[in-house]
């Protein structure tokens, strides 16, 4: 029988913190096991952002994105 989990990307950097508590044994290996599946998905959710925030953000006089305050 297999078990799946589903999480979504907004909440993959959220999980990832919260696993960054030191544990030791077991717990500690199924964690490190876990982290490893979820952070190559996360850096890709983060790469897409990133291209989407540039793709669609205003530009200044040098082509970079504009940092509006407020």
């Amino acid at each position: 029988m297999t078990k799946s989990l589903t999480i979504k990307n907004g909440q993959l950097a959220v999980i990832a913190n919260i696993l960054n508590v030191p544990k030791h044994g077991k717990e500690a290996r199924m964690r490190n096991r876990f982290l490893q599946l979820i952070l190559p998905r996360l850096k890709e959710v983060e790469e897409e952002r990133m291209r989407l925030l540039k793709e669609h953000s205003k530009k200044d006089e040098k082509g970079e994105m504009k940092l509006i305050e407020g």
